[in-house]
């Protein structure tokens, strides 16, 4: 009987013990370990912030949360009561998760709700009917990094009160319907900036009636869409890299926006700017007109455009910041020059001088009388030109001919290829870097200590890696975008961790992006792939499937990294047009010491 009551001791004991440790677990709190609350603000990182909801969240939090912010998640599913004891919010920031489920009824009860911000959440479609519900408070509306295909019409017509809207680095082409942004009468800001927008039609932007500031850089824009004449109020207008856009319009867009003050048309491929162009830049009230990086071409047709922009005062130069891009100035940024003929290579007041100055008119007419030349002169004279003309012919094929063999000889088929493809470019100001090399986190060591080694110390290639040269305190997408711009090559270290990190995929869509608009500048940037593992299926998305289909990518062996190693140098060395003139110098160098040593010999 003694020993029952033992046991039966040890065993409340035990469901005692047991009970308290659940107890212990069930306290751990939603602020505890989990999200991060400080204030009005709760950040939840890298956490399920569903099952961060059933653990304890005192109301008067709950109550007093004003800005609400979930990044790095996996998924997030979003019911109905999914934020329904956050009804304070005015600002709700979803970054990098990939929402699987959107109720309908998700933003009923956030009546204060004015800023909202979904970025990289995989979202293919406009959530309109969600949206609706805010009609009353969203002020600020920012979709980037989706996968959107279409905005339909009417998309936004229910968010009266919008006042800024972003919609930029959409992943696929985006086609922008008719009256899409209809019923935001009271939208001031509209930026669709790299989406692969292609054209537009004559009535999207209608009902902007109070629209200052539009942004459309970096599509694929071919002529100046007519749809902007529905913009009388905009003041800014940037249309700059657009590096199909050829035809100008005349310009006529300006007449019907008599508020603009700042035109960015910089880095486009406008060739020709009419006479009718150059009046209505004249009868515009710009204060700011930046056509930097066109490449122009230089007839007697564009003489009025060259002699108003010679004329045009200049601004000191205290009005410039070094840190935007492009300069808002009237005249090309510092250190680039002025604007030049695409073909000659003149500048403007060059090319004014030469071929745009006026007629000077005699102050009294003069007769001249014809003189007659003998026959036979004549016939000399234009026998002696015929025979002149054919020797410089006869001597520019042979000299080519020479060159070429002589090239061929010395260089070999690797170097002619790779000239034929733009390896070797003329003007690369632009470029800061050799290479940006993207990677995870846990490849840091072999970044740092193999692969900086052996590119910077030992071949003097100069490298941007994200733990030296990103900007602290800077959002990481500018970083990783400014990064990739200013790289003649991006280096991707590809392996499960890679394709298993949401931030690293993104990089290599922004980078296939980059791609694609480079191919329509004769594709300048270099894509270099080391695959450091075998992939399973499920990791090789459809961004990493095209490029592996389409691009060369090199298969790292640690059994024979001399070999990976020396192909990697040979492709950026390849690349880097200082090196290339340098080797040219040193074979000149090497071809006149045999000519001069067969020389010696003869």
């Amino acid at each position: 009987m003694k020993m029952m009551n033992n046991g039966n001791r040890i065993f409340y004991l035990g469901i005692s013990c047991f009970l308290l440790f659940l107890g212990r677990v069930g306290s751990v709190s939603f602020c505890d370990g989990l999200c991060e609350c400080y204030l009005s603000r709760i950040g939840c990182f890298g956490v399920d912030f569903i099952k961060a909801l059933n653990h304890t969240l005192p109301d008067e939090i709950a109550n007093s949360t004003t800005s609400l912010q979930i990044s790095y998640s996996e998924t997030l599913r979003i019911d109905n009561d999914t934020f329904k004891r956050f009804h304070t919010l005015d600002t709700l920031d979803i970054e990098y998760v990939t929402v699987t489920f959107l109720s309908e009824y998700v933003f009923e009860d956030l009546d204060g709700l004015q800023h909202l911000r979904l970025t990289s959440t995989g979202l293919k479609t406009i959530p309109s009917t969600e949206l609706s519900h805010l009609t009353s408070s969203l002020a600020k509306l920012d979709l980037m990094f989706q996968k959107f295909s279409n905005i339909p019409a009417n998309s936004f017509v229910q968010l009266g009160n919008l006042r800024e809207m972003t919609i930029e680095y959409n992943l696929y082409f985006l086609d922008v319907s008719a009256n899409a942004f209809a019923g935001l009468a009271n939208l001031s800001y509209l930026s669709l900036c790299r989406n692969g927008i292609r054209s537009l039609h004559n009535t999207t932007f209608m009902g902007l009636t109070s629209l200052q500031e539009f942004d459309l850089s970096h599509n694929f824009i071919i002529a100046v869409p007519t749809a902007l004449d529905a913009l009388k109020s905009l003041i800014k207008l940037d249309l700059s890299y657009n590096h199909l856009l050829q035809n100008t319009s005349n310009l006529e867009f300006l007449v019907e926006m008599p508020a603009l003050q700042t035109l960015q048309m910089g880095y486009c491929a406008i060739s020709e700017m009419s006479p009718d162009a150059v009046h209505n830049l004249k009868a515009s009230h710009l204060t700011v007109a930046n056509f930097d990086g066109n490449p122009f071409s230089c007839t007697e047709y564009i003489c009025s455009f060259v002699i108003w922009y010679v004329g045009m005062a200049e601004l000191s130069t205290t009005t410039r910041s070094p840190f935007y891009i492009p300069f808002l100035t009237l005249s090309p940024p510092p250190g680039k020059g002025p604007y030049r003929c695409e073909t000659s290579g003149l500048t403007f007041e060059e090319f004014q001088k030469e071929s745009c100055l006026p007629t000077p008119v005699d102050p009294l007419p003069t007769i001249s009388y014809p003189v007659n030349y003998p026959t036979s002169l004549r016939g000399i004279a234009f026998g002696v030109i015929c025979i002149v003309f054919l020797l410089v012919i006869v001597s520019v094929v042979i000299w080519k001919h020479r060159l070429k063999r002589n090239r061929g000889f010395h260089f070999g088929f690797n170097f002619q290829r790779r000239a034929d493809y733009g390896a070797v470019q003329e003007n690369d100001n632009e470029y800061m870097f050799d290479a940006y090399v993207s990677h995870h986190e846990d490849d840091r060591p072999f970044v740092q200590d193999e692969m900086l080694p052996r590119l910077e110390d030992e071949n003097g290639f100069d490298l941007c890696v994200s733990f030296r040269n990103f900007r602290l305190g800077s959002n990481l997408l500018e970083n990783v975008s400014s990064a990739q711009d200013v790289s003649r090559a991006i280096i991707f270290v590809i392996n499960e961790r890679f394709m298993q990190n949401g931030q690293c995929r993104l990089e290599l869509e922004m980078a296939s992006r980059r791609m694609l608009e480079d191919d329509e500048e004769n594709g300048r940037r270099l894509l270099v792939l080391i695959m450091m593992d075998v992939l399973a299926p499920e990791l090789v998305n459809n961004t990493l499937r095209m490029l592996l289909n389409h691009v060369a990518y090199l298969e790292w062996d640690p059994v024979a990294e001399e070999r990976c190693w020396g192909q990697l140098v040979a492709t950026l060395r390849a690349m880097v047009p200082m090196r290339n003139d340098q080797n040219e110098e040193r074979i000149a160098d090497e071809l006149n010491a045999d000519r001069e040593g067969g020389n010696e010999r003869v």
